[in-house]
């Protein structure tokens, strides 16, 4: 599963893009290796070139993520599942296709992507581009029956309430879950905010994804904004 990650505090860890190993090996150095490299499917145009990227850096760090990318485009879930059985402990499903890839990489951390809704509502969103709208409760009642190891949801902010995005969360430790994993519009001040908030639900594991806001003009993740955003989080939650 997460070979090597350490959780802050017991409960804590992030998740940031990876361009190369190089890359990845300097994220999670700068994470105290609390940390997780990930690697977009998006940005591949194939299974098999992206399993070639996540392979390599695997090859750098003890574990990698496989992200959908793209906005958690759910299309991209072959190449994720492709890569779960190519060493990528880590894998970023859309809820409706999550039981069946953790049935086929047991060995793997698996979560379910849910959107936000309104009115205390979050949407399942098909591979067919079909959105069935839940309640959180019976999202993170599917992610405990399909034996899921997350639930996650994107896009948290800047459009969903803290409030909205804690009761998400209330909901997964309700059913037993064991971690929550918020991603989209986090940035260095939003993210320990968050945390902090969170926190207050008892039980559960996060592991926050933090993407733009960590990466520098050229477009490459930063080790010394990641370095800030460890610091932030550490000073947060411990």
């Amino acid at each position: 599963m997460l070979d090597g990650l350490e959780f802050i505090a017991g409960r804590v860890a992030l998740s940031v893009l990876a361009d190369d190993p190089a890359n990845a090996r300097d994220i999670w150095d700068a994470g105290r290796g609390s940390v997780l490299p990930a690697v977009a499917a998006a940005r591949y145009p194939d299974a098999r070139a992206f399993c070639d990227a996540v392979s390599a850096c695997r090859s750098a760090v003890p574990s990698v993520s496989a992200a959908l990318g793209g906005g958690a485009d759910v299309r991209q879930w072959h190449k994720v599942l492709a890569a779960g059985h190519n060493g990528a402990g880590h894998l970023n499903q859309p809820l409706s296709t999550a039981g069946y890839a953790k049935g086929a990489c047991p060995q793997a951390w698996v979560n379910g992507v849910v959107i936000p809704g309104s009115r205390s509502r979050v949407l399942l969103e098909t591979v067919g581009g079909a959105e069935i709208e839940l309640s959180p409760t019976a999202a993170a009642q599917l992610v405990r029956e399909a034996q899921l190891d997350a639930l996650k949801l994107h896009p948290a902010l800047p459009d969903t309430p803290v409030s909205a995005i804690v009761e998400v969360a209330q909901a997964a430790a309700e059913a037993g879950v064991t971690a929550f994993e918020p991603a989209g519009g986090l940035d260095l001040d939003a993210t320990p905010r968050l945390l902090a908030r969170l926190l207050e639900v008892p039980r559960l594991l996060f592991i926050p994804h933090v993407f733009g806001a960590v990466r520098d003009v050229n477009g490459r993740t930063d080790p010394h904004l990641v370095e800030t955003l460890i610091e932030r989080v550490v000073a947060a939650v411990t």
